[in-house]
């Protein structure tokens, strides 16, 4: 399998390899540079061999954009024998934006064998004990990869909209008994924007690579599978890459909460108007909230 991303990127730029080293392991897939040791490296198990590339005038851009409306009808009071109605429109827009350019991109990784990883469960006992308490629902990672950036660029932009048109109406057939309605009009919308730049920075890990490590429940083998599905492709070996794994387990929701950047400002919500957590028939998710307003 080609260009499989195995490479996380941090949304930080304060680390470097004194705090993500290479064998180190870890319980937080987002925090890397929180070792539960560091890496096992002794004459019956030395650390593997680590293998490096590098890339010159490197640049990396993402962007991603999420916009949408959602419309309500509401008759509140009709229920209560009044003509008011109302109509309400809800619209939404996100905009992130990244571009990021190294004047070098050194990547520094390793292959562990089987023994290697073996080694460093059961001969470190801060990570024997963690996986022992954890057979059955935990697993900690080791850090096989790393991408160090030197002389950056980086410029970063998030722009969060959001807009509530509505219109309120009166029945007047109801009062007058002729077939006619009317009522006043309006829209109201909030904005943020965050522009972020700078052109010097010191050398720091800008993603990372690891391996799931856990114990079998049946037998307490130790097992390893890489993690994929993150932001960048690998080294560039381009193989199927899996160790010692018999289980074909679906970890997109673990991958998915690696994030390029902190989602700033998704908590806008209008004054006045309350987060819809279930709206029956419509999909409401992460990516496409709806509104409720208060008085509903």
């Amino acid at each position: 399998m080609h260009n499989r991303k195995t490479y996380f990127i941090l949304s930080t730029t304060d680390y470097d390899t004194k705090h993500i080293q290479l064998g180190q392991i870890i319980t937080n897939i987002r925090i890397p540079y929180r070792a539960l040791s560091p890496p096992l490296n002794t004459s019956e198990s030395p650390l593997p061999e680590i293998e490096s590339r590098f890339k010159e005038n490197y640049t990396f851009d993402h962007a991603r954009a999420v916009s949408g409306a959602l419309g309500v009808q509401a008759q509140f009071l009709a229920q209560l024998g009044s003509p008011l109605g109302a109509d309400a429109e809800m619209s939404r827009e996100h905009v992130n934006s990244v571009e990021w350019g190294f004047e070098r991109l050194d990547t520094k990784f390793i292959e562990p064998t089987h023994k290697y990883v073996e080694d460093s469960v059961r001969l470190v006992p801060e990570v024997k004990n963690w996986l022992d308490k954890r057979r059955l629902s935990g697993a900690a990672y080791m850090v096989t990869g790393v991408k160090i950036a030197r002389g950056v660029r980086f410029t970063g932009k998030k722009v969060r909209k959001v807009g509530l048109g509505g219109a309120a109406t009166v029945d007047l057939m109801t009062l007058t008994g002729a077939p006619m309605s009317g009522g006043p009009t309006g829209s109201v919308e909030k904005s943020e924007e965050a522009i972020e730049t700078y052109t010097k920075c010191s050398d720091f890990v800008w993603a990372y690579r690891i391996q799931r490590v856990y114990v079998s429940w049946f037998g307490g083998v130790v097992k390893t599978k890489e993690k994929v599905g993150g932001d960048l492709a690998g080294a560039g070996n381009n193989r199927d890459y899996e160790t010692y794994s018999e289980e074909s387990e679906d970890e997109t929701q673990e991958m998915n909460e690696v994030e390029l950047e902190n989602d700033m400002g998704s908590d806008m919500v209008p004054s006045g108007f309350l987060e819809a957590k279930d709206i029956s028939g419509l999909n409401v998710g992460e990516d496409n909230e709806a509104f409720l307003c208060q008085n509903m």
